[in-house]
């Protein structure tokens, strides 16, 4: 167990130490920024794709949408009714009432789930992200960053969902199985590729962005 733990924190010690010792004269907010977008743009959709044209639909497939909905939407819940009356700024509330319903669940849970249970849990991963996260945070949590957050605009909330490249992984990934498309080898090759690099680059993306803020301090305090 410890072994498996410390792969993992290797990882993370990368990004951490990065931070510090700055190689390359390459500061962390500027590589996370860069892998980040690699993650989000190529990485995590092609995982999402891949696991959801090849994934069963069934009864069952309407069961886990339906409580990973439920149990979002009641972090969401939670998230509102402790940070609603603390005494910060309506920015700061917002991102952290969106930090406390939508965790990262591709980005820590495969990591931890695949190395400690089993191989199968990537799936389960993607399809809290793609049954629960997806609609819920371009749907609720934008309607949450639009009022808390400092530029309003015209457009309509539920429309930064359209932008994201993993809304269309799911759509073409739930499309493509309910039509019963068979998956071409070189793709199936291609996103399992993806799929085992997505891990180290997570992690070391997570352990890029840990560091200690002093506005903290007055948000954990309840």
């Amino acid at each position: 167990m410890l072994y498996i733990f410390a792969e993992l924190a290797v990882f993370l010690g990368i990004g951490v130490l990065w931070r510090r010792l700055k190689p390359m004269q390459l500061s962390a907010d500027v590589l996370q920024r860069s892998l980040m977008a690699l993650l989000y743009v190529v990485f995590i959709p092609g995982l999402v794709l891949m696991v959801l044209w090849k994934a069963p639909m069934n009864v069952n497939t309407l069961r886990i949408a339906a409580v990973v909905l439920g149990s979002t939407a009641a972090g969401l819940a939670a998230g509102w009714f402790l940070f609603r009356n603390q005494s910060v700024s309506p920015r700061i509330k917002g991102a952290f009432i969106i930090a406390a319903a939508f965790g990262n669940v591709i980005f820590l849970d495969i990591p931890v789930t695949t190395t400690l249970v089993a191989s199968w849990t990537v799936r389960a991963a993607v399809e809290f992200e793609a049954y629960a996260i997806v609609p819920l945070l371009f749907t609720a949590g934008a309607m949450l960053v639009h009022r808390f957050g400092e530029q309003g605009g015209a457009q309509p909330p539920w429309m930064a969902g359209l932008k994201e490249p993993v809304t269309w992984a799911v759509v073409a990934g739930l499309l493509l199985n309910l039509l019963n498309v068979k998956m071409p080898g070189w793709i199936g090759a291609w996103l399992n590729l993806l799929s085992t690099g997505l891990t180290p680059v997570a992690l070391i993306t997570v352990g890029l962005t840990l560091q200690w803020h002093v506005q903290w301090h007055q948000i954990v305090r309840f």
